[in-house]
């Protein structure tokens, strides 16, 4: 696994994911190795996590010397470490990672990339990098569009493992007992970064109209931190709703935050393969949410009809309203989010198929890293 950070203490989703992903590998018997950085005064020169082995480069601390010492410290660390691996998952575009595709290619091992959602995102103008990342021997894309971005640059489909994120469906079960601490009050999470792309400023501006509309009480409960913080802070005060809405920041314990929400709710304007969404789903939430990068797969059929487009606070506002006020409409979609997220989106059955993908690369056959997909992306 080859990924610039890795916990702890990072907590991106990036990281997190790729730390769960390794966890469950290693329960499933794959020897997993992770190479990552170390930037001065961050992660601990540990060599394991949680049963995960961790070979961390250390970073100089003067940022302008990390470029040049990146490429020729994993060049030394993949050489000493090469009798420990048969298969190479880069975790992102970075040049990080760059020079480990490229080290593993000279080390003639097989690279597995997995690339954001968003192509114009991944390789905005970088051309030298995309040449680079298209001599993969297979790739993992987390959107139906994603592939079909390298399919028409010439990456062959067959060798494109089409793949969600996944998630422990035992830290974040349902709650045993019922969820409402107050019989009469719904809270409404939002568990994301206060910033613009992730749609804040259009809930905060069409929930008071919501509260106007719901047959209960309401509470908007907001987990996170970011630049918007003060600006949001302001608009609550404008708006009069300082017993409408709650700003928690950041919290350790998402789980039993999860467990205390009646909805979940996530109007981003772009996102990949939503961490936040997974969890609330394992968690038995019914989701209203935007219609941006990976979260119709994550939802599914089932969820469809709660998915907005970006930015359009009418149609965010409506299916709030509709959800709140419609008891059994909530437990049905929260039933069939967590439903879903057994049969298709746990990290067990994610790690299934990167073992069936590694296997295939092992082997020599990344013309068969495709028939590993989920059957999610076939989905109508």
């Amino acid at each position: 696994m080859v990924i610039p950070q890795y916990p702890p203490p990072v907590t991106g989703g990036m990281e997190r994911q790729a730390h769960e992903l390794s966890k469950a590998l290693v329960a499933q018997g794959v020897g997993v190795l992770v190479l990552s950085g170390q930037v001065p005064g961050g992660e601990p020169a540990a060599r394991e996590f949680e049963g995960v082995p961790i070979v961390r480069i250390p970073f100089p601390r003067w940022k302008w010397l990390r470029f040049p010492w990146t490429g020729l410290a994993i060049l030394i660390a993949m050489i000493r470490h090469r009798s420990r691996f048969d298969v190479v998952h880069v975790h992102n575009p970075s040049w990080y990672g760059t020079f480990s595709l490229l080290t593993a290619k000279a080390l003639r091992k097989p690279v597995l990339a997995k690339l954001p959602t968003g192509f114009d995102w991944a390789f905005p103008t970088d051309s030298v990098r995309l040449r680079t990342f298209l001599r993969c021997d297979a790739l993992a894309v987390l959107s139906g569009e994603s592939a079909d971005d390298f399919c028409r640059r010439g990456f062959p489909e067959e060798r494109i493992f089409k793949i969600t994120n996944g998630v422990s469906v035992d830290r974040f079960a349902p709650p045993k007992a019922e969820r409402p601490l107050e019989p009469d009050l719904l809270r409404v999470l939002f568990m994301g970064r206060l910033e613009t792309p992730k749609g804040i400023t259009e809930l905060l501006d069409v929930w008071p109209s919501v509260v106007a509309q719901c047959q209960h009480r309401l509470l908007l409960v907001l987990c996170g931190t970011g630049p918007l913080e003060d600006e949001i802070r302001a608009q609550i005060d404008r708006a009069g709703m300082h017993d409408k809405v709650t700003l928690l920041g950041h919290i350790s314990d998402v789980a039993s935050e999860l467990r205390r929400a009646d909805v979940f709710v996530l109007p981003s304007h772009i996102e990949g393969n939503s961490n936040a969404v997974l969890e609330a789903m394992a968690t038995g939430l019914p989701v209203v949410s935007t219609r941006a990068g990976g979260t119709p797969l994550l939802v599914g059929p089932e969820g469809a009809e709660w998915l907005v487009e970006p930015r359009d606070g009418l149609a965010l506002q409506d299916r709030l309203v509709r959800l709140l006020n419609d008891e059994v409409t909530r437990r049905r979609l929260g039933e069939a989010m967590l439903a879903r997220i057994r049969s298709h989106l746990t990290i067990e059955v994610v790690a299934q198929r990167y073992r069936a993908v590694y296997t295939s690369l092992a082997d020599g056959h990344s013309d068969r890293v495709g028939s590993a997909s989920s059957p999610i992306f076939s989905e109508r």
